[in-house]
């Protein structure tokens, strides 16, 4: 009776695993394409509620101005989105 449970416990547990990671493969493949379509409005300004957001941006702003105070062109290229960089 104990190999029949145990074989039943291993059976679950392998189940419960590979549904696991099906869930994380799609959260990774399919929710990433969801938030890259995303349009983001560069004319409104608005309240940052995402503390992730709100960090991103300023590590960006700041190395954006250390780059610009040292004339680093190439790293400020990097920064620069490349609409800007092909109107400018």
């Amino acid at each position: 009776m104990n190999s029949k449970e145990d074989k039943n416990t291993r059976v679950l547990l392998i189940v419960v695993i590979i549904g696991l990671l099906g869930l994380l493969t799609y959260k990774l493949f399919f929710e990433q394409k969801k938030i890259k379509e995303e349009k983001i409005d560069t004319t409104k300004i608005s309240i940052v509620t995402n503390q992730n957001d709100f960090y991103t941006v300023a590590s960006c702003v700041s190395k954006f101005l250390n780059y610009l105070s040292i004339k680093d062109t190439k790293n400020l290229l990097v920064l620069m989105d490349s609409e800007y960089k092909k109107q400018n």
